[in-house]
């Protein structure tokens, strides 16, 4: 009997785990993934304290912050990449006061917060520059009584935010290697790293992205982008019809510098030997073209078209770089959008 209800129970083990393996596994990238901090688990400093809160997340809360510079929480925040991010503050307060949150010791800045129970939390949405890695938030008012904090979330990709992300696979594109060298020397993968190289005398190395299925809207392309030090005169990305022209065109420069379309103006400085958070896109139906860096709008472009042909190309076409030189980008965590809303 015992044996028998051993074999039962290692049964039915087996299939709640099979479940949770299953359920587990989503289709779809969700965009503007957030991560919820809990005020409790910061560290907290003077009187600032945790104290229960039934209707707060985990059960807790922060209060006794402010009336005194010692008297503050801090969360430690991390995040992938380098960008502008959501914050939402969940603060209770009956009445009104001020919060100050300051960014990995930066300046602080004020937020007025008004609510009606020290015992339901409110919520308030801010947004906040981070960097790629451990951040550090703190709460304090260092004049005045704050809020208790029950938590932060924070938000990132919000650039994508209601955007629909395009599925692709290695038959989504094909390589146009116009120099003559072996594709192996010119082209490789590597821990999904995509390289393209071009030297001097050489045309280009793209990877060549399928038309659009929609071509009467907004379609996106992101990817995280590092070009070597010694790149120049160098296109790494374009937003391309073969009749229609570019409306966007990337370079990178012998200065490590990026610049749009032939455009004087820099969108960028310094970014040789850096990976960066690249998102380029162009609406034919509107004309309107953009592009951010690490989740910052750097480049609006009004290019009016009647065109419909419209693809994505990435990698290093050689604009005249110099003799015996070469450029060479890298691109990781591809992803294709379109708006259809």
């Amino acid at each position: 009997m015992r044996t028998k209800l051993f074999r039962m129970f290692l049964v039915f083990c087996l299939g709640v785990f099979f479940l949770l393996t299953v359920c587990s596994v989503s289709p779809e990238r969700v965009n503007a993934a957030s991560t919820s901090y809990e005020a409790e688990n910061g560290t907290m400093s003077g009187t600032a304290n945790s104290v229960t809160c039934k209707a707060c997340s985990g059960g807790f809360k922060v209060g006794h912050i402010g009336s005194s510079s010692a008297n503050y929480v801090t969360l430690n925040v991390n995040v992938i990449s380098k960008g502008s991010y959501n914050m939402d503050i969940y603060f209770l307060v009956n009445g009104t006061r001020d919060f100050y949150f300051s960014v990995n010791g930066g300046t602080g800045t004020q937020k007025t917060l008004s609510g009606s129970s020290w015992g339901t939390p409110v919520k308030t949405s801010v947004p906040v520059q981070l960097n790629a890695g451990n951040n550090t938030i703190k709460f304090y008012n260092n004049a005045a009584n704050a809020p208790d904090l029950d938590r932060i979330v924070i938000t990132g990709n919000t650039v994508t935010a209601g955007w629909t992300e395009i599925p692709w696979d290695k038959n989504s594109y094909y390589v146009q290697n116009r120099t003559g060298a072996p594709m192996s020397e010119r082209f490789w993968i590597v821990d999904g790293v995509y390289t393209t190289r071009v030297y001097a005398g050489e045309e280009r190395v793209e990877m060549r992205w399928d038309n659009w299925t929609d071509q009467n809207k907004d379609n996106m392309w992101e990817a995280d982008v590092m070009f070597e030090p010694g790149t120049e005169k160098t296109a790494i990305m374009q937003i391309k019809s073969n009749t229609g022209g570019e409306p966007i065109y990337i370079q990178a420069t012998a200065d490590g510098n990026i610049r749009n379309n032939g455009d004087s103006t820099n969108i960028a400085t310094n970014m040789a030997g850096t990976w960066f958070n690249l998102k380029c896109a162009f609406n034919p139906a509107t004309g309107s073209a953009r592009i951010w860096i690490n989740d910052v709008l750097v480049k609006t472009r009004q290019y009016n078209t009647t065109d419909r042909e419209w693809y994505f190309k990435n990698g290093t076409y050689n604009n005249g770089i110099s003799k015996g030189k070469y450029s060479e980008a890298h691109f990781k965590n591809l992803r294709m959008y379109r708006k259809d809303n």
